[in-house]
């Protein structure tokens, strides 16, 4: 990621820690997340990212926050861009707390576990890594952060349609008319 950002945008400072994140937000000095003009949270794990939206919420860290992950084979990417204080979670997560804008509604099904160490990774090429992450940053940059537009937004994007259809791939109902790598921008006040 540090390395794909520099590469875009040759005139940011971008610092990385390889640090457990937790080893930082049970702290009560976050000044590394305010002394920070965006903070990107790229674990993909709900529990990071919640933590990072009550402390933004209650003040604590102050600077936007932007989530980023991606769904199974990248049919999917999301970037949650938070800059203003919101119940933005009741918008993005069911009751058992399911994202509820994703592109492939079987998610799980494509989930693969490592033998021996029983971790568990969603399998996706590097190049289509490198395709969401350059257009969500590319977009965003653009269209929202260098236009100052307050508010908070989700981004979405989805990958390969041909080959999800093609693989019988249970895609959201929203989603089945979309191009490939075609991008939606929703603020989320607005998400039904």
């Amino acid at each position: 990621m540090k390395n794909g950002l520099i590469r875009h945008y040759v005139d940011i400072n971008c610092e990385v820690y390889p640090n457990n994140v937790f080893d930082f937000l049970l702290k009560d000095d976050l000044d590394l997340f305010n002394k920070c003009d965006y903070n990107f949270v790229v674990t993909g794990t709900l529990p990071v990212e919640r933590k990072f939206i009550d402390l933004f919420k209650s003040g604590k860290i102050n600077k936007p926050i932007i989530l980023i992950w991606v769904e199974p084979y990248l049919m999917g990417g999301h970037a949650v861009i938070i800059q203003e204080k919101d119940d933005i979670e009741k918008y993005l997560y069911d009751t058992n707390f399911n994202f509820k804008h994703r592109i492939v509604l079987n998610g799980d099904d494509y989930i693969s576990r490592e033998a021996g160490c029983e971790s568990t990774y969603l399998p996706y090429s590097a190049f289509e890594v490198q395709y969401f992450i350059t257009s969500i940053v590319d977009f965003m940059n653009i269209n929202i952060l260098e236009k100052s537009k307050r508010g908070n937004y989700l981004l979405s994007w989805c990958g390969r349609m041909d080959k999800a259809r093609k693989n019988k791939m249970k895609i959201n109902s929203k989603w089945m008319s979309s191009n490939s790598r075609e991008m939606r921008v929703h603020k989320i006040n607005e998400l039904d």
